[in-house]
């Protein structure tokens, strides 16, 4: 049985996620300190760091909610995942534009983009191990299959967010289909 979180702590990191929104509002993220987000959210130190690393992993945080199930389709009937879409984060990234256009241009976006890149794998590997067939075995191994599927994905959505999202999310997971997705499915013998 899945343990359920403590009320004190979802209710912690969500001060410390909305401290973080408002000073990235004010002040643009480069010039922000842990300091400033700790002492808006009126929370201490050792809390802060008992539950991130520093202020790119409070700020990669938003995405852990999008875990691998949100990147996952079911057809009627069937028991397995038969597709994986990428809509639920572009959404999410278009949820957080502003955001994103008040954070572009600094140092400290590479750093996030790592992490994202790192927690988009992450997802994708368990994403995978779901998908592939009972006794089948991948040509590419998984870990390789998830860090290529989730640096494409990233670099399509920095692109498309640099743009002004010229495309729906839906338009743009549909290209992503198209060009990425049928490597993918080949090695997992679809």
């Amino acid at each position: 049985m899945a343990k359920t979180p403590d009320r004190r702590t979802v209710r912690t990191k969500e001060f410390l996620q909305q401290a973080l929104m408002e000073l990235i509002a004010e002040r643009g993220y480069e010039r922000l300190s842990v300091q400033d987000i700790i002492d808006r959210a009126n929370v201490g130190r050792s809390t802060f760091y008992t539950h991130f690393q520093d202020k790119e992993d409070l700020l990669v945080s938003g995405f852990n909610n999008l875990g691998a199930s949100t990147l996952l389709e079911f057809d009627p009937g069937e028991k397995r995942p038969t597709f994986i879409t990428m809509v639920p984060l572009l959404e999410h990234g278009a949820e957080q534009y502003h955001l994103f256009k008040m954070m572009t241009g600094g140092s400290g976006m590479d750093a996030i983009m790592r992490k994202l890149q790192k927690q988009l794998a992450r997802n994708l590997e368990e994403t995978i191990h779901s998908l592939i067939r009972d006794g089948s075995r991948p040509n590419v191994p998984v870990n390789v299959m998830a860090h290529l599927l989730a640096n494409s994905f990233l670099s399509l959505m920095k692109w498309w967010l640099e743009n002004g999202m010229p495309h729906s999310p839906a338009e743009t997971d549909e290209m992503f289909q198209k060009m990425v997705m049928p490597g993918f499915w080949q090695q997992l013998g679809r």
